[in-house]
């Protein structure tokens, strides 16, 4: 998929319509109306006009030359247009994810759109139809009561389709994890929701134990904001997929999310790096420390404790790239090394 930059962050559809090939777009257009049954099929604004004029309230399948015309030539009293919207369905198109999913498209009396741009664009763009309930003659007044104007439905909510029933955990550790995978840290663009979809499919045992974990940590200390939910459990399910000894890690954030030392003994780094997260929210400082952050602190502690070390304090770090190693990963890195400086050199074969 082209990546648009900055110089292309409001596409211009009046000068790319030719671009477009009218007849394979009517034929593309024709083959998605026979998914739904043979709906009725809009390829050019007469067309559309027709339709909008007869006030029915259906499901349609609109050309990808349509979705052009549309946004050339009847987009002029929409909000502007957000670059990054059309990136995502474009990206959902090309992961075969786009489909009709019960979205309508609103027109004002005058034939205008009032709420369809993003996905019109998307489809422009990418030259393929797109299947949606058309509702003309929409008032200025209704917009007021509209809340969701075409914007992508959450990856919770998405998940929450799917049957879970307290998706938002869930979502952020499955986000996390693909974060993590892709530049072992938990910074970056969120994932799309087909990424979080499929990755929670192909991970769910995984996912599952990680919100179960974070879930009955925070029963335990419900006023404790040392690390939220969705951060315990993104660090419980990394810490599964290095292979980190998990009732050792677990033990260290039930300290570290307690605040707690017992009577009398040296106050391990847990309970510092504890001290030290708690406080940034307590303090309303928790806005400029980003979860990948609080991450490292956490996991930073972790190999102190690991390594027996009494720490006085645990700092916040100014810039984290990725997150420090977990003990399982130095183990498996040391090893790896350690086997290809004992591996033999093959002798030279003599001439």
């Amino acid at each position: 998929m082209k990546t648009q930059t900055k110089a292309e962050a409001a596409p211009s559809f009046e000068s790319s319509l030719n671009l477009l090939d009218k007849a394979k777009s009517e034929v593309d257009a024709a083959i998605l109306a026979k998914t739904y049954g043979d709906c009725p099929v809009l390829c050019d604004i007469s067309q559309l006009d027709a339709y909008l004029r007869a006030g029915q309230i259906k499901l349609v399948v609109i050309s990808a030359w349509l979705c052009h015309e549309i946004m050339a030539i009847r987009n002029k009293r929409n909000r502007a247009i957000n670059p990054k919207n059309i990136l995502r369905f474009r990206s959902l198109i090309h992961a075969g994810k786009f489909c009709y999913t019960g979205g309508s498209a609103l027109f004002y009396p005058d034939g205008t759109v009032a709420d369809f741009q993003h996905r019109c664009g998307a489809c422009a763009i990418e030259g393929v139809p797109i299947a949606v309930v058309v509702v003309p003659n929409w008032k200025d007044t209704d917009m007021a009561l509209v809340d969701d104007r075409s914007y992508l439905r959450q990856a919770s909510g998405m998940l929450q389709l799917a049957g879970v029933t307290e998706p938002k955990v869930p979502a952020d550790i499955v986000a996390n994890l693909l974060r993590y995978r892709h530049n072992g840290s938990f910074k970056g663009p969120r994932p799309t929701n087909a990424a979080i979809q499929d990755e929670y499919i192909a991970n769910v045992d995984l996912v599952t134990r990680a919100t179960v974990f974070a879930k009955s940590v925070h029963a335990k200390y419900p006023d404790k904001n040392a690390l939220g939910p969705s951060l315990v459990g993104s660090l419980y399910a990394v810490a599964s997929v290095v292979n980190e000894n998990l009732s050792r890690f677990g033990e260290f954030i039930d300290r570290l999310v307690s605040g707690e030392k017992l009577e009398g003994e040296e106050p391990k780094p847990s309970f510092m790096a504890g001290q030290t997260l708690e406080e940034t929210k307590v303090s309303g400082k928790s806005k400029g420390l980003p979860d990948n952050v609080r991450a490292a602190i956490a996991i930073t502690a972790y190999r102190a404790e690991c390594a027996g070390k009494v720490v006085s304090k645990v700092s916040i770090p100014k810039k984290v790239e990725s997150l420090p190693l977990f003990p399982s990963q130095e183990l498996a890195v040391t090893a790896t090394v350690a086997a290809s400086k004992a591996a033999p050199v093959p002798a030279m074969a003599m001439a």
